[in-house]
Parts: C-alpha cells; structure tokens; sequence
C-alpha cells in the first residue's frame, strides 16, 4: 500500500502536464488557424484586387519586410520566451527588450533609408510608397515578436490568440475595403500588414511587466552575442520557405511570381498544426527536456496534416479556381510538390523546436542554412526550364536535406528514436480525444 500513494502521484502529475499541453496545444492551433485564415482569406482578396503581377510585387515586398523584422530580432525574442518561462517577468528581461526595441527600430530606419535609392534604381517596378511601407512592416514585426515574446513564455496563449486575431483581421478588413471600392494598391496592401501588428501591441500584458527595467549595454550584449545563432536559425526558416519567391524572381516574370504565390497558401494550411505545436514545445521542452514529448508531438503533427494533404494535392486545380480565380489555373502545378514540402518541413521545425529549447540554437541555423544552400543550387537548375513547377521541386529538396540532418542530429543529443516518430500509435488517438474533451469541458466551465 505504501508504495502505490508515491506512485499515483507522480501520475496525476504527468497526466497534469499532459493535460496542459494539450490544452496549450489546441488554444496555440486555433491561434494559429485563426492567423492562417485571415492571411489565407486576406491574400485571395489582395490576389484578386491586384492580379497576378500586383500580386507577385506584394508577395516579394512582404518577404523582405519580414525577412528584415526577423534578423533584426538578433535571437532577443527568443532569450525572452525562455528566461520568461524559467523565472516569470522579471526587470532584468524587460530592459534588455527595451533596449534592443530601440536599437533595432532605429537600425532598421537607418538602413532603409540609406539603402532607398539603390533599390528604387534596380526594382523598377517597387515604387516609394510601397518602398516605405515595405520598411513599416519590418520595423512593426520587430515590435510585434519582442512584444508577444513575454505571454508565450507565460504560456499566456489567449493573449496570442487576441494579437493574431487583431494583426489579422486589421490587415484583412483594410484589403477588403479597398476590393470594395476598387482601388488596387500594392503600398496598402503591405501597410495594411504593419498596422495590423502595430494595433496587436494592446494584447501585450504591459500593466504585469515591469515597466521601470533598464538593461546596460553590458547586459543587452550578451543576449545578442549567445542568441543571434538562434535568430538566424529563425530567419533561415522563414527564408527557406519563402526565398524560392525571390530567387525566382531573376527567372521569371512578376505575374508568374503572383503565381507561385497564389500556390503556397494551399500548402501552408499544413503549417497549423506544427507551427502552434512548436509554440507550445518551446516553453515546455525548456522547463523539461523530454524526447518522448518531442516524438508523440510530431507523430500528431502528421497525424493531423495527413488527410488534409491528401487533399490538396489530388484537387489543387478546382481549389485554385474557386479561390483565385482561371487567371491562377496555372498555380496547381506546384501545389502538390509544395504539400509534400510542407509535410518534410513540419519534422523538421518541431524536432529543430526541441534541439532550440534544449540550448543548441547553432544546430537550427547550421541545418536551416544547409537546406537553403541545397535549395539555392536546385533552384538555379530548375526555376530556369520548369518555372513555378522547378521552384516548388527546388523547396522540396532543400527541406528534405534540412529535415535528414537535423533528425541525425536530434537522435544524437537525445534519447530519443527515430522509430518514435512514426505516426499510428493508439496512445495518440486517445490524446487527441482527451484534449478534445478538456478543452470542451473548460469552455463549458468557463459559461456563466
């Protein structure tokens, strides 16, 4: 009798934290669905107002916008998260953001300003409107990440959930409203982005923090100096699937950019589930490393993406036309090639989440700049003869080398096993169904 009391305990425990992922797990992919939906819905409208070619010219001025806002963050996002869900807001934290948001704000400025004419001269067709809103949207995605950074090491998701929902929503009734009186823009199509994350800032738990914390160069320094391999990690897996985009930009027309660009919405809808899952995986795996954590999270990961993949690769072409419009008809050609993408990718962000949260940051961008550098060679073979089709083959390959090498590398610093992270076991079904069932009976409690 004696020692069933220990026993028990320590199963309630771990069917408590079970429980919380879950539920983090389910509040996270609907914060994540809700922020795919409205860009997804979002960019048919601005699909439809600007063409094709307006289309691709906004598609290339939201990469560089985002691109810059993350290497700009130089990893400080991502101490923040961490050190938040080790030791809770503390004062130290908060000056080290305070001093990092100045510095990259008035960096990022500067560079767009110096750097203006010389780009305005080579891209003949970006004008100075879009230019500057472009530079908007890079300055408030600093804002946005280092902002949000303190609630997700709270695990404080339905914050996450209100700054998604706001970013989105803003950038989706403005693009809506210019449908509707019929004034293609493509400055405010990008602007509309940035002031969506501007307005997302009021989610930001500011009446918790403290607000009085100053950091001293001597301790922003060491943040930036251990973290900037973890940001760059960050900014090669945004470029990884993005940079095909600008790559084939050298090959390619605008309007067949605004193709390719139409195509990849389709295949990031089988991003919801492991971009929220790696949300949640990153506190938790910080707090308590767990290989076992890591492969059961992947397992449901492709679980869940199978069947709607399935889909989208066997009916890409009647989805694109409904969606789109035939002027896009052309767009389902690289589809099912960038489903099967995203499926390799999704291994690889939530196993690269775990080696991140157990302090290899190094291993995310060594392994995300490998991929890239297999994807650049791809592309230059194939975006030339294959156009979009080539591209789509170029993003698959690359994805592949990264997700081979981060899996050796992962099965090397943990106890985990490869064989774990086949999908199909029972135990998955069931959790799933208990958090189904947590989740409804929360929302039932929550009633008055």
């Amino acid at each position: 009798m004696t020692d069933l009391a220990p026993a028990t305990a320590a199963q309630r425990a771990d069917d408590g934290r079970t429980g919380r992922f879950a539920r983090d797990a389910l509040i996270a992919l609907a914060t994540v669905a809700v922020g795919h939906a409205t860009g997804a819905v979002g960019g048919v409208l601005s699909a439809r107002l600007l063409g094709p070619e307006g289309k691709g010219i906004s598609t290339v001025l939201f990469l560089g916008g985002i691109l810059l806002g993350a290497m700009a963050t130089l990893g400080v996002d991502l101490w923040t998260t961490k050190s938040v869900a080790r030791s809770g807001y503390q004062a130290a934290v908060v000056g080290v953001v305070r001093r990092h948001l100045v510095v990259a704000t008035l960096g990022m400025a500067a560079v767009g300003a110096v750097a203006a004419p010389a780009i305005l001269a080579v891209a003949d067709r970006i004008d100075g409107p879009s230019y500057v809103a472009a530079v908007a949207l890079a300055v408030s995605s600093i804002w946005f990440v280092l902002g949000h950074a303190f609630a997700r090491g709270r695990r404080d998701l339905r914050r996450w959930l209100g700054a998604t929902g706001i970013s989105g929503g803003t950038y989706l009734a403005v693009v809506g409203v210019l449908l509707f009186v019929d004034r293609p823009s493509v400055a405010l199509v990008v602007a509309a982005a940035a002031i969506g994350r501007v307005l997302s800032l009021v989610t930001v738990p500011w009446r918790e923090l403290p607000l009085d914390g100053t950091a001293p160069w001597s301790q922003w320094l060491p943040v930036v100096r251990s973290h900037a391999s973890a940001s760059l990690g960050t900014l090669v897996e945004v470029a990884a699937y993005r940079f095909d985009l600008l790559l084939i930009a050298w090959f390619v027309t605008a309007e067949e950019i605004g193709l390719y660009a139409a195509a990849l919405p389709l295949a990031e809808l089988l991003w919801l589930v492991p971009n929220a899952l790696a949300q949640v995986l990153l506190p938790s795996t910080a707090a308590t490393p767990s290989a076992d954590v890591t492969a059961r999270t992947i397992r449901i990961a492709l679980l869940v993406s199978a069947v709607p993949a399935i889909v989208l690769a066997l009916a890409a072409a009647p989805i694109v036309v409904v969606v789109f419009g035939e002027t896009y008809r052309a767009a389902a050609d690289a589809v099912p090639l960038l489903v099967l993408a995203s499926v390799v990718l999704t291994v690889w962000k939530l196993t690269s989440a775990d080696l991140l949260a157990r302090g290899h940051s190094a291993i995310r961008a060594t392994t995300g700049l490998l991929g890239l550098a297999t994807m650049l060679v791809a592309l230059a073979g194939l975006a030339p003869a294959h156009g979009i089709v080539g591209a789509a083959a170029a993003s698959l390959i690359g994805y592949s080398v990264s997700t081979t090498t981060v899996l050796v590398i992962w099965r090397t610093h943990t106890d985990g096993s490869l064989r774990d992270l086949v999908p199909g076991r029972r135990d998955d079904l069931v959790t799933l169904r208990s958090a189904v069932t947590a989740m409804r009976i929360r929302r039932e409690g929550d009633r008055p």
